[in-house]
């Protein structure tokens, strides 16, 4: 065969086989048609299971089939298996209009109509489904569930032009129906119901929602009329479905309030042969919550979770889960009601006990999700507000939690906890005198209530109001109460110790076995300086409590002072060896060794306290803190190894900490690794789910690549989410006159979001000292040591300005202060020698511009002032 009929040979060859593997598609394709055709007709006679067995084997033939994954979906659908159905469309890389709708449709039946909406305008957005009838009655459904009544009934004006058909037109009363029965205008939801039968006779929810109607209305006999008519209406299919199943459950309530038990029991029998398991589900379940009624919780637990073990649905799992909260194992509800609650459906009790797990488990923007996904048709739950408020402050939004929580109050103002945490909210924005009158409400609301006395008494000491403190604890002294008159004696300890004692005494007497008495006696004991009665009271103590910190840490300190570090380390030994229960002896010995920077032996008996403890969340977050803190120090120490390793054990006790990953990620980034360090961010995503600090993993891997523009957009989207100082100096660290945000415009917002920000207000008094606005960085600088009077910095320039202007007596009070805080730093030393040479305190002037000199021999600044000051 010569060269060009081997060419030709070749090009028929490739031809033939392109066009078999054409042929074979298209036969592939062909079959799935069939297949698909055949359970479309299944589908249309309600023959749901072979319809499925068909599906498959089109997808089988051909998985890019878009219209089987669709009717797949619609079979779901019409079982009632929503969930299923929405699982499937969800995964679909693209939807068509029919997809979407259906989708809709899915989250409509489930109550959850914020997703309802959400799918909807995305379709409408995108030009789709706008004049869709089924689209819009569904879009008015999800509006009523919502309370959005006047929203819902602009709506109705498009609905009814979009009605074209009798059946069509009957949706649009029952629409109306809908609207009116949100609205509590009972007569004319009648009367549109009416309406809706008399257009299409077939309408089973209308049907439905008219037999609701007559038997809240005890018109028992019309309701079984129309439920009768809605059984008949009901296509045949080959199990049943969830419509069907509604209205068999609506006749057995319907003929049992009628007397007509034997009756009910037909239809009874009905649904129990359509899921044999589900009656006796149903009886062990009811075990359950007759055991949860008498307040067997252990028996209750213990049913739920054989039920759940093998049949684990959402009501179960969140009973189950609302037990293990009441028992304080948070981590197990948290896992429980994440696979069991859907917030945007859940129950005001379900969806509290959600969120309030998620706050313990420090995931507050997982509560704030929760909640803002159930909030609009809830916005009258204080309970819910109140909580929805405490997740926003924890998470830094600390104005939109004012607002929140301040609504929650004008819903129920005697919520007095909540008067605690807006109290906590408005000193965080520096308005102390506003938080003061949340205190007081509170106070007038609760006043037998400890915490509130106390908060109110510490608050009245914060502003020195010594007439209110006086008054209030007179009032105090004389309660009925035991610890209130315990209380108003820890008050007086500092002004008045003798009476103190005697009102401690007096409390302690009145309750000698009450933790808060023996509390106040053992700390009026260490205010005395008395070893013995600090032994006797701790023991007392943990005599009722064998892991009270303060008692051990009390004791343990008696020991330190007679046999230094290792009488207090044996005596923790000790009281560690008495119980396998005691984890605080290892705590606080664990505790002892951070402090003193012994990491490896800090983690050894940390790890041995969260052993002990049985993993609680007060030992769990501090293991989480310890190896964030180890890790730190050996990286520091150029051990990147070890720090990982460190951060991996930190992950063990919590999984989806995100901070941890940050850290992790800032490893990599410290040996360069950047490919691992974006599967760690990837990672962080997947597990913790916390966008703030995706958005500071995200902008410290932009720094590494020196993308700083983008690193800076990252800090600023995390920076809207949870403002804090610490984040903001991060900020400012990356800001220049060459960033497109400057430095300035940026400290304004700083000190907008936290207006009680002494570091904001420093940086402030710096830039005018800066550009010679001396003035204003002297009242600057004034300020900001009225936030915190201990900022070293803060006060060597205060001292150095007012050095300048020659006002020698308040220059050294805050030259002096400076020098007290940091005796080691040469520029506070060198400032502090000027300001006492001018003063004339020569040998206070050559100590310090010595010590200085020592520090940094090679500053110009000091050598100048040193030759000056010893007159060199």
């Amino acid at each position: 065969m010569n060269i060009m009929n081997k060419a030709a040979f070749f090009c028929l060859l490739m031809l033939t086989i392109s066009a078999c593997s054409d042929n074979e598609e298209q036969q592939q394709t062909n079959k799935s048609a069939e297949y698909l055709a055949r359970a479309e007709s299944y589908f249309n006679q309600g023959q749901y299971k072979v319809a499925i067995i068909e599906i498959k084997n089109s997808l089988q033939a051909d998985n890019n089939n878009i219209e089987a994954y669709n009717l797949l979906a619609s079979t779901y659908f019409e079982q009632g298996k929503h969930r299923q159905s929405i699982a499937l469309l969800n995964t679909l890389p693209e939807k068509n209009s029919e997809s979407t709708l259906l989708l809709a449709k899915n989250y409509i039946i489930l109550g959850k109509a914020k997703s309802t909406l959400e799918t909807l305008q995305a379709a409408f957005d995108k030009g789709q489904l706008n004049d869709n009838f089924e689209a819009k009655f569904i879009e008015i459904k999800a509006l009523v569930i919502l309370n959005e009544i006047s929203a819902s009934q602009k709506r109705m004006k498009t609905l009814h032009s979009l009605a074209q058909t009798s059946e069509q037109q009957s949706d649009a009363a029952l629409a109306q129906a809908m609207i009116y029965a949100k609205s509590n205008k009972r007569t004319q939801q009648l009367t549109e119901l009416e309406k809706a039968l008399k257009l299409n006779e077939n309408n089973i929810e209308a049907l439905l929602m008219l037999a609701r109607y007559k038997f809240n209305n005890d018109d028992l006999e019309a309701a079984e009329d129309y439920l009768s008519q809605a059984l008949f209406t009901l296509p045949s299919t080959d199990s049943m479905t969830l419509q069907r199943l509604q209205v068999l459950r609506a006749m057995v309530a319907t003929l049992s309030k009628q007397g007509r038990s034997s009756e009910a029991m037909i239809y009874s029998k009905l649904i129990a042969e359509a899921n044999p398991r589900a009656q006796e589900l149903e009886a062990e379940f009811q075990e359950a919550v007759d055991a949860i009624k008498a307040g067997d919780i252990t028996t209750a637990s213990t049913i739920l979770e054989n039920l759940y073990s093998s049949n684990p649905n959402q009501t179960m799992g969140a009973m189950l889960g609302m037990i293990k909260y009441s028992k304080g194992d948070f981590r197990a509800a948290s896992e429980l009601f994440g696979n069991s609650i859907d917030p945007e459906t859940a129950s005001d009790q379900a969806l509290l006990a959600y969120a309030a797990t998620e706050l313990q488990m420090r995931n507050p923007e997982q509560a704030i999700q929760a909640i803002e996904s159930n909030i609009r048709e809830k916005a009258d739950s204080p309970k819910l507000l109140s909580l929805y408020g405490l997740a926003l402050l924890f998470n830094g939004d600390t104005q939109k939690a004012i607002e929140v929580m301040k609504a929650a109050l004008d819903l129920a103002p005697d919520m007095s906890k909540t008067r605690l945490a807006l109290a906590d909210a408005l000193n965080r924005t520096g308005d102390k005198q506003e938080a003061l009158k949340e205190l007081e409400q509170a106070f007038q609301y609760a006043p037998d209530d400890i915490t509130i006395q106390a908060r109110l008494l510490s608050h009245y000491e914060v502003l020195k109001e010594t007439a209110k403190i006086n008054s209030l604890v007179d009032k105090l002294s004389t309660s009925k109460n035991p610890q209130s008159r315990a209380l108003a004696g820890l008050t007086l300890l500092n002004s008045e110790p003798d009476r103190a004692r005697q009102i401690i005494d007096d409390a302690y007497s009145a309750l000698p076995t009450n933790n808060y008495t023996i509390n106040a006696k053992l700390i009026e004991s260490i205010k005395r300086n008395s070893p013995a009665d600090i032994i006797r009271y701790s023991n007392e103590l943990l005599e009722q409590e064998p892991n009270h910190i303060f008692a051990l840490s009390s004791a343990a300190s008696v020991k330190a002072k007679t046999g230094g570090d290792s009488g207090a380390l044996s005596y923790l030994t000790e009281k560690a060896e008495e119980s396998v229960n005691s984890w605080a002896p290892d705590y606080l010995m664990s505790r002892h060794y951070a402090r003193n920077f012994n990491f490896d032996k800090a983690i050894v008996h940390g790890e041995a306290a969260l052993t002990r403890s049985t993993f609680n969340q007060t030992i769990s977050r501090y293991m989480v803190e310890l190896y964030k803190s180890a890790a730190t120090d050996r990286l520091r120490s150029g051990k990147p190894g070890d720090a990982k390793k460190l951060l991996m054990d930190a992950l063990q006790v919590s999984p989806a900490d995100a901070s941890v990953f940050h850290l992790l990620v800032g490893v990599e980034l410290t040996e360069d690794n950047l490919t691992q360090a974006k599967k760690i961010a990837a990672q962080a995503d997947s597990e913790s789910q916390d966008p703030y600090v995706s958005h500071l993993i995200s902008g410290d891997i932009k720094k590494h690549e020196n993308l700083i523009e983008e690193a800076i957009l990252h800090y600023l989207d995390a920076w809207r989410m949870r403002p804090s100082d610490q984040l903001a100096k991060l900020i400012w660290s990356n800001l220049s006159d060459e960033t497109s945000v400057k430095r300035m415009e940026f400290l304004d917002e700083w000190e907008k979001q936290i207006p009680g920000s002494y570091e904001a207000s420093t940086l402030r008094a710096i830039r005018y000292q800066q550009t010679n606005q001396n003035d204003r960085a002297l009242a600057q600088y004034k300020k900001s040591l009225e936030l915190n009077p201990n900022q070293p910095i803060a006060l060597n320039n205060l001292a150095w300005l007012l050095y300048e202007n020659s006002k020698m007596n308040e220059a050294m009070f805050y030259a002096e202060k400076a020098k007290s805080l940091t005796p080691e730093n040469p520029a506070i030393l060198d400032t502090y020698a000027l300001v006492a040479h001018k003063s004339g305190k020569l040998d206070e002037a050559k100590a310090a511009i010595s010590k200085a000199h020592q520090l940094a021999p090679d500053n110009a600044d000091i050598q100048k002032h040193y030759d000056d000051i010893l007159g060199r």
